[in-house]
């Protein structure tokens, strides 16, 4: 789902959109919940990218809570 445009530049808002279409799928897809939380905190949306990282750990990937401390302070 990694996307790019223009001269090798990451379209992060594309994939955000390509994981939110797999959440919506399937409201269960940890691994979803925690790329697009990576996305966006690699955008400096700290907030968004926290709430998601935590739900991936609260649907199935425990093993999150590193980046969880490491990012969402």
């Amino acid at each position: 789902m990694d996307q790019q445009t223009g001269a090798g530049q990451k379209d992060y808002d594309g994939s955000i959109a390509d994981y939110t279409k797999a959440i919506e799928i399937d409201p269960q897809n940890a691994k979803a919940y925690y790329a697009r939380g990576l996305m966006e905190l690699l955008l400096g949306r700290n907030h968004k990218g926290c709430l998601d990282i935590v739900k991936a750990r609260e649907v199935g990937l425990p093993f999150v809570s590193d980046e969880i401390m490491l990012q969402c302070k």
